[in-house]
């Protein structure tokens, strides 16, 4: 028997407040515009931009829009991740490419592999690369077919005898939340990256938020 939906919009109201708090905080960072910033912070708001009609979906009709929340969790992770490999790794050469016609950096004659940008970012950023990559590679083999319309969209819309029933434990759709978050934090690491202040600078900015992200993760009431 399915469980109510009461504990999953509880988690994504709480994960809406604090996307929306983490927001402001990027003008805190004395971020200046240059190529490289101009690149990645788009991307670092866009990404917070959609956590939020993430978390707005499963607040307000997650029996509706569930798979659609899950779509873009997939759009969300990418975006980071660009954001990330373009503050950073990123030649000029690529960064300049991109801003101009949208287009990837290449490996050899193919496109760079999302497994890649998240390495390479990783290394430049001081994340820790094993666990991010399982995250993403996790992410990119159950998302990914919900995006381009594969067997798994078939899957969840004929699981049940009515057509358009989307009814699923609404809890295992929690940690779903909470990966979002895990990106929108990592975004705001990028920005981080890009700014200009001292150590004591970035503490006093960024201090009230991670406190905040700190008790987030740290209570799992709704999921109790």
């Amino acid at each position: 028997m399915a469980t109510s939906s009461q504990k999953l919009r509880e988690r994504a109201g709480a994960a809406l407040k604090l996307v929306r708090e983490t927001k402001p905080v990027l003008a805190e960072l004395g971020i200046e515009i240059d190529e490289r910033s101009a690149a990645a912070i788009p991307l670092v708001l866009a990404s917070m931009d959609a956590a939020e009609a993430i978390y707005a979906l499963l607040i307000n009709q997650p029996e509706e829009s569930w798979v659609a929340a899950l779509i873009m969790q997939r759009s969300q992770m990418e975006y980071v991740l660009r954001s990330a490999y373009f503050a950073r790794a990123a030649s000029k050469k690529e960064l300049l490419r991109f801003r101009k016609n949208g287009a990837m950096p290449k490996r050899g004659k193919r496109p760079i592999y999302i497994a890649e940008v998240a390495t390479e970012a990783s290394q430049h950023l001081g994340w820790e690369k094993t666990k991010l990559l399982a995250t993403v590679r996790s992410h990119h083999k159950h998302l990914s077919g919900l995006v381009h319309g594969g067997k798994e969209v078939l899957a969840i819309y004929t699981m049940h005898d009515t057509w358009g029933d989307l009814t699923i434990d609404w809890e295992d759709l929690i940690d779903h939340v909470d990966n979002v978050m895990v990106f929108v934090q990592l975004a705001l690491g990028v920005a981080m990256s890009l700014s200009p202040l001292d150590a004591e600078g970035l503490d006093k900015a960024v201090r009230p938020i991670y406190d905040k992200a700190h008790a987030y993760f740290g209570n799992r009431g709704p999921v109790s």
